[in-house]
C-alpha cells in the first residue's frame, strides 16, 4: 500500500535552499520574491491538508471501531457484519490513497513555481556586473518566507498505520472464520429445515370444523393454535416460516391446550400491558412461569446455540431469546415458543421441540 514518492518531481532541498544575495537590491529582486510568497499562499494550505487528513481517516477509525465492538460477541450475523466492514475499510483505504495522490498532484503547480523562482533567480545574479558573485553571501529564502512543514508525511504514516490495523484486524477475524465453518454448517443444515417454502396453511383451512376443535379442545394440533392466534390477533401477530414449519413437524405434541392458553396470555393480556407502557417485569406476571425473558449466559454467548434462536424477519438477523414453555421436559415434550415484540408486533419465530441448551449438549 506504500506510495511511490517521485524525488525528481519533489526534490528535498526544493524548500529552504540557500541562494546568493544580489550585491544591490533591485526591482526585479523584490518581484521575484514577492511572487514566491504569493505563489505559497495560493498554493500551499498545510492546515488545510491536516484537516482533510483527519476527515479521511476518521471515517477509517469509525469502521475500526465497529470491527472492534462486533468482535466482543463474535455470531454468525457479528461476523457477516464484520466481513461487510472490513470490506468498507478496504475500499476506504484504497479511496484514502487515491485521494493522497491526488493531493500530491495539486501540489505540481506550486513546485513549479519554486523551479522558476530559482531558475529566475539564476539569471537575475548573472545579469549582475563583474565580480557581483566572487563573494556571495549566503541568504536563505526560509529567512524571508515562513514556509510551512509539509504535512504529507505525517498524514501518510497515519494512513499506513491505519492500513496496518485494519490488515491485522482482519487476519484475526479470518482466522475466527475458520473456526466458525463447521459450527455454521450445522447451523445452516437446521436453518435450512426452517426456510422457504412457506408453510402457512391456506386460509380456507379455518374452518367451522377448527373453530369447534379450538372451542372444545378436540384435536387440535400446534398448526391449529398457530393458525386460530393468528387470525383472531387483528394483526398484532406476524408468524414466521420458521415457526409454520416447526410447529408443523410438532404435530405429534400432545399438550395443544396449554400451547393455546400461554399464547393466548401473551398476544392479548401481556402485549396489552406491554402497550399500555408496563415494564416487561410487571406485563410477564400475567404469564408467570411459562415465561422467560432471556435465555441463560451460556446459551447467548455460545455462537452455535445462540445461532439455533436466530431468525431473519425483515431482511434483519434478530436473536429470539422471548420464549414460553408450552410443555415441560425435553425434547418435543419441552416446547418452546420463541418471539418477540418488533415495532409493536408479536413476531414468533419458533415453535418446536426444545432447542439444544448448555445442560443438553
Amino acid at each position: 500500500m506504500e506510495l511511490q514518492f517521485d524525488h525528481k518531481l519533489f526534490p528535498r532541498d526544493l524548500v529552504g535552499r540557500s541562494i546568493e544575495q544580489p550585491r544591490s537590491v533591485s526591482i526585479e529582486a523584490i518581484t521575484l520574491l514577492r511572487g514566491l510568497i504569493a505563489l505559497n499562499n495560493a498554493q500551499l494550505d498545510a492546515d488545510g491538508f491536516i484537516q482533510r487528513a483527519d476527515k479521511k481517516l476518521a471515517k477509517a477509525r469509525e469502521l475500526e471501531a465497529q470491527i472492534s465492538g462486533l468482535s466482543a460477541n463474535l455470531t454468525a450475523s457479528a461476523m457477516l457484519k464484520i466481513a461487510s466492514l472490513a470490506q468498507a475499510g478496504s475500499d476506504e483505504i484504497m479511496a484514502n490513497r487515491e485521494w493522497f495522490k491526488a493531493e500530491l498532484e495539486g501540489l505540481v503547480p506550486l513546485v513549479r513555481g519554486w523551479q522558476r523562482f530559482y531558475e529566475d533567480w539564476d539569471r537575475l545574479l548573472r545579469k549582475g556586473p563583474p565580480g557581483t558573485n566572487k563573494q556571495p553571501t549566503a541568504l536563505s529564502v526560509v529567512e524571508v518566507l515562513p514556509v510551512a512543514k509539509p504535512a504529507e508525511l505525517p498524514g501518510n504514516e497515519a494512513l499506513q498505520a491505519q492500513v496496518a490495523g485494519l490488515q491485522e484486524a482482519l487476519s484475526a477475524k479470518n482466522a475466527e472464520n475458520s473456526e466458525m465453518r463447521a459450527e455454521l454448517y450445522s447451523l445452516r443444515t437446521f436453518k435450512e429445515t426452517l426456510s422457504l417454502p412457506m408453510h402457512r396453511p391456506e386460509p380456507l383451512e379455518l374452518n367451522m370444523g377448527l373453530m369447534r376443535r379450538i372451542a372444545a379442545r378436540d384435536g387440535i394440533t400446534p398448526l391449529d393454535v398457530l393458525l386460530y392466534i393468528e387470525t383472531i390477533a387483528e394483526g398484532r401477530v406476524v408468524i414466521l416460516d420458521s415457526a409454520w414449519k416447526s410447529a408443523k413437524d410438532a404435530s405429534t405434541f400432545q399438550h395443544t391446550e396449554r400451547m393455546l392458553e400461554v399464547l393466548d396470555a401473551m398476544v392479548f393480556p401481556y402485549y396489552e400491558s406491554l402497550m399500555a407502557g408496563n415494564p416487561d417485569a410487571t406485563a410477564r406476571m400475567i404469564l408467570g412461569s411459562s415465561y422467560s425473558a432471556n435465555e441463560s449466559e451460556t446459551v447467548s454467548t455460545n455462537r452455535r446455540l445462540r445461532g439455533l434462536r436466530e431468525f431473519e424477519y425483515q431482511e434483519k438477523v434478530y436473536f429470539f431469546e422471548r420464549h414460553l414453555k408450552a410443555g415441560s421436559g425435553t425434547g418435543l415434550d419441552g416446547m418452546r415458543i420463541h418471539f418477540d415484540i418488533i415495532d409493536r408486533k408479536v413476531v414468533i419465530a419458533y415453535a418446536g421441540p426444545h432447542l439444544e441448551c448448555a445442560t443438553t449438549n
